[in-house]
Parts: structure tokens; C-alpha cells; sequence
């Protein structure tokens, strides 16, 4: 088969490319297409000139190491580059790369991206750094770990945190500053497979996919080497880990990603030691994580958790006015269920768990008179679930099978999973409200989001945490705040629960700052049988207390 012409693999090229270069030895030798329309340069003045000089400075090291791969693989695919025009103008861009021959000579396609944010694009990026954004970034790893396994291939995921880095970023004048980053960015991305598998994850912490043998040692050097070349006098301390994830073909890719997810999110939670004794220790951390993810579908899939009642109590007529609904897991009833239903959050299973426990406190509810206004339980659910089209689907579908709801059920959404979206959670809410069900904020007072969620989200039902009522207790600032805090609530016309009262001592001191119910030990723990609740233990401390009306 006769091969194309030079004129034929150009427009072969051009069907994807806007600009075609070939370089020698870190130089142009020939440049083709789109460069006066979109660099301002003739094409023939880039002939000679340094590869680099039509990127940005914080690209530099990116194509260094997209020179170093070619020569080492013979193609890189789909690289995120900056172009930088004549007029200092930069330009997103996606670099393709091919080293054909013997001469040495490397090949470059160059197409401009100039999509608007949210159209096609899948990936989102961090501004600073330029590289991937840390909260999808899990995603996109477990697709390229698939992708290479079919091939083949392995690589191993890779860490960085760069301790101090927020610090000397804070100090150094804006345009420096960016500077920096993208430097920083471009060198993470630059030891990445394909130099395009690499995020930020938080803070001075970095992901990406490497090779099996990268030296993780040597780019802990190049990355405190270039932070002492661009700012002088300042150190940061730099580690880097590694963890082996071996052959994915055998996990599911939903696994695989929310595998990724949780391990992703317990390096964003760690500091430098922890993360070298996560690479010494940890490297089934994945494998133990599907495994997990496995037991947990196992528990939601046969219901093996019962559902325990706690009562909420009145505190001007001293009636149960519901129990909350909590989980019990089989095998040990009184151990708490945190640290699963943490797991559950961290691994985006938690709406299923939801969906079921739903279920199961309807099944609960079904069982008792309906003619007691006592009977009443509230379910919580995470704020992520509310948006997940999964649950609202599943919940709504349950709501229509059991018409007899109305009033009977209450619904709790906690801030333990924070809520991005507050129009779409609102949206639920107000859905759910439609429906003759009555919506509680839980959690109040446990995060900075709760009075920005009090502002948007119009519930019926503010539940006080439990850690904010204990450290009102300790100042008489905090009786202020808290008698405030409720007085805000009555003229939203909110009612207030206080968490956590497990003393007459505190039981008076919510009653005066005056919260409407309250719920704690004081009145018995959890139980899975209801009628430990009747009667009520130390009922008669709501009806002879200090202040009662």
C-alpha cells in the first residue's frame, strides 16, 4: 500500500489539529496551520526558535517531559497545554505527540480548546494549577486504569503534599503566585502517565496515575528545587507516596471509582508522615475498600440492620411528639453505626442505605395504631442522597405505594454529607413538604454552613447538635447565643430540638433558652423495642423542672 502523500497526511492531520510543529533537539524546525490566526506569529519565524516559547512559562516542564515520554513510548495523547500568543494572551490547548523516524525528530498536533465551561467538558479543572479538579478526579482515574488494563497495562496512583505551599502563596503578590502554581501543576501533570492523569486535590496535596516505576523520591527534589528557584528564602517540606493498585479487570468500575474516592479523600485528610506510612502499609487500601463496598451493598441488599427508636420529647407539654429512627446493625446492637454510615458517605453508597431505611421505617410505622399521635418516627437522610435521582425516584415511589403517610413521617436531612446544591435541595425539600410531610434541618450549629442553609432551606424542624448545646453550657455567652439562636427560629416559625440532654441540669438550661423539645439519654437510649418508652423515663422531670409553663 503506497503511503500518503505529504499534502494528504497534513489534511489527515488538520481534521483534528489547528496547528501542526516538528522539533529537534528542544527547537522548531517547521510549523504549520492556524499559528498567525491564533499565536500571531508567522509561521517561518518560528523556524530555530525554542519549542517552549509558544507556552506559557508554567508549561515549560510539561514539555520538557512530554519530549522525555515520546522518545520513551513513541505517541502521547491529548495533553492539556497553554499556548501564549504575541500579545501575551493564553490559550487552552490539547497537545498530541508522535516521535516517527530515526532521526529524532518529534511531532506535535495542536488543537485549540476553547469550549466554554459545561460544554463537553467532562473533566473539570483547578484554576491554579491548571491540572484536574480534586472531586472528580476519581472518575477520571478509574476510566484510565480501565482503559490501560484492557491493554495490558498498570500504574500505580501517586501522591504529593507540599507542605507550607498555602502559606507562600499567601505572601507572594498575585501574579507571582500563579506563577508558581502552574509551574507546580505543570511538573505534577509532567510525571504523570501520558502527563495528563493528575489533579489537586486539596490544599499543597496532589494525585495522579504513574508509572509502576516512577521514582516518587526524585520528583519530591524537583518540586522543592523549583519552589526554591522561584521563591527564594522559602522551604516547603515535601512528601510523596505511592500505592500499587495492580489489576483492576477483575472490579467493577463503579467500585473501582468509589475504591479511588475513599482512598483520595483519606489522602486529602492526611499529612506527610501519615501518607508515607499510607504507602508502606496501605497499598491494599483499594482492594480493602471494594471489599467494603461489597459487604455494604450485602447489608442494604438483605436489610441486616434493625431500626431503633428515640423519642423527642415536648418540653411545655412533656408528650413524646416522635422517635428518630436510627440503625442498628446486625451482630452488635449497641455499637454505634458512624463509622458505617461515614464509610457509606465517603463512598457515594449512602442514598441506597437511605432508600432502605426509608423502607424499613415504613414497614416499622405500618405495624402501629394509627390513631396514636404518638407513633409518629423521623428518617434521616444524608444531604447527599437528596441529590442522587436514584433516592428521590425510589423515595417518591414509596410515598405513592403508601398514601397513609401524611403526617406519620418525618424527614431529618443531615449536614454530615455538606450540600453543594442548595436550590436543588431546597427543590426536595419543598417537594416533600407539598406532600404533607414535615422536613428537619439536623446537625445545627456542628458546621459554618448551618445559618447559610437556615437561609435558603425553608424546613419546619431545626434540630440543635449536640456539640452546640454542651458548648453553650460553658460560658454565659452561650445562653445568649442559644436563647438568640431560638428566638430567630420562633419568628421563622421553626421549632427547635435540642440534642444531647442527657441531665436535668441541661434539660433546664435548654428549657430556658427555649427550645420547644428535646431529645437525649436523659429519656432513655435507642431502643428497638418502643415500649421502653411508656412510660417515658423521668417524664416526671418535664412536669415539675424549673421554668415550666
Amino acid at each position: 500500500m503506497a503511503l500518503p502523500s505529504r499534502e494528504q497526511a497534513l489534511a489527515f492531520v488538520f481534521s483534528w489539529a489547528d496547528i501542526i510543529l516538528e522539533s529537534a533537539d528542544g527547537r522548531i524546525v517547521l510549523a504549520e496551520g492556524a499559528v498567525k490566526a491564533l499565536l500571531g506569529y508567522d509561521s517561518d519565524s518560528l523556524t530555530g526558535r525554542a519549542l517552549t516559547d509558544i507556552f506559557v512559562p508554567g508549561n515549560r516542564v510539561l514539555i520538557e517531559k512530554v519530549g522525555v515520554l515520546l522518545r520513551r513510548h513513541g505517541r502521547v495523547d491529548e495533553v492539556d497545554v497553554q499556548l501564549r500568543s504575541t500579545d501575551g494572551r493564553r490559550l487552552p490547548a490539547r497537545l498530541c505527540g508522535h516521535a516517527l523516524g530515526s532521526n529524532g525528530h518529534l511531532f506535535l498536533a495542536i488543537r485549540s480548546d476553547l469550549r466554554m465551561p459545561g460544554d463537553d467538558t467532562v473533566w473539570p479543572h483547578d484554576d491554579q494549577s491548571g491540572l484536574y479538579a480534586g472531586e472528580k478526579f476519581h472518575e477520571l482515574a478509574a476510566s484510565r486504569l480501565r482503559e490501560m488494563a484492557e491493554s495490558g497495562n498498570t500504574a500505580d496512583l501517586a501522591v504529593v503534599d507540599i507542605a507550607g505551599l498555602e502559606r507562600i502563596c499567601k505572601n507572594l503578590p498575585p501574579d507571582e503566585s500563579e506563577t508558581l502554581m502552574a509551574a507546580i501543576g505543570a511538573l505534577i501533570k509532567a510525571n504523570s502517565i501520558d502527563g495528563d492523569s493528575a489533579a489537586a486535590l486539596s490544599d499543597g496535596k496532589y494525585g495522579f496515575l504513574a508509572e509502576p516505576d516512577h521514582d516518587t523520591g526524585a520528583l519530591e527534589r524537583e518540586v522543592a528545587d523549583l519552589v526554591a528557584t522561584m521563591v527564594p528564602n522559602h522551604e516547603v517540606a515535601v512528601t510523596g507516596a505511592k500505592m500499587t493498585i495492580g489489576d483492576v479487570r477483575e472490579i467493577d468500575e463503579d467500585s473501582l471509582t468509589k475504591g479511588l474516592m475513599y482512598t483520595l479523600q483519606a489522602v486529602q485528610n492526611s499529612g506527610g508522615g501519615a501518607l508515607q506510612e499510607m504507602s508502606r502499609n496501605m497499598t491494599s487500601l483499594i482492594d480493602q475498600t471494594v471489599s467494603q463496598i461489597s459487604a455494604f451493598r450485602s447489608l442494604v441488599t438483605h436489610r441486616h440492620f434493625d431500626v431503633a427508636l428515640h423519642p423527642i420529647v415536648g418540653l411545655r407539654d412533656g408528650k413524646i411528639h416522635h422517635f428518630e429512627a436510627l440503625c442498628r446493625f446486625h451482630g452488635n446492637r449497641d455499637a454505634s453505626p458512624f463509622k458505617v454510615i461515614t464509610f457509606a458517605e465517603e463512598t457515594g453508597l449512602i442514598h441506597q442505605f437511605d432508600l432502605t431505611m426509608a423502607a424499613k421505617v415504613i414497614e416499622w410505622l405500618s405495624r402501629q395504631p394509627r390513631n396514636n399521635a404518638s407513633f409518629r418516627a423521623a428518617v434521616n437522610v444524608s444531604g447527599y442522597s437528596i441529590g442522587q435521582p436514584a433516592y428521590v425516584e425510589g423515595l417518591n415511589r414509596l410515598l405513592d405505594l403508601n398514601d397513609w403517610l401524611e403526617n406519620r413521617l418525618i424527614f431529618e436531612v443531615t449536614e454530615s454529607s455538606r450540600m453543594t446544591d442548595l436550590e436543588g435541595a431546597d427543590d426536595f425539600i419543598q417537594g416533600i413538604r407539598k406532600r404533607g410531610f414535615e422536613v428537619c434541618l439536623d446537625d445545627f450549629g456542628a458546621g459554618a454552613a448551618s445559618f447559610q442553609y437556615l437561609s435558603v432551606l425553608d424546613v419546619d424542624v431545626v434540630k440543635l447538635d449536640g456539640s452546640a448545646v454542651k458548648n453553650a453550657q460553658k460560658a454565659p455567652k452561650g445562653r445568649a447565643f442559644l436563647s438568640s439562636l431560638t428566638d430567630l427560629c420562633r419568628r421563622l416559625k421553626v421549632f427547635t430540638v435540642a440534642e444531647m440532654v442527657d441531665t436535668p441540669k441541661t434539660l433546664d438550661f435548654v428549657r430556658d433558652c427555649g427550645c420547644d423539645f428535646a431529645q437525649g439519654y436523659l429519656f432513655g437510649k435507642p431502643s428497638t423495642d418502643v415500649r421502653s418508652f411508656f412510660p417515658l423515663p423521668n417524664q416526671s422531670l418535664l412536669w415539675g423542672g424549673k421554668g415550666y409553663v
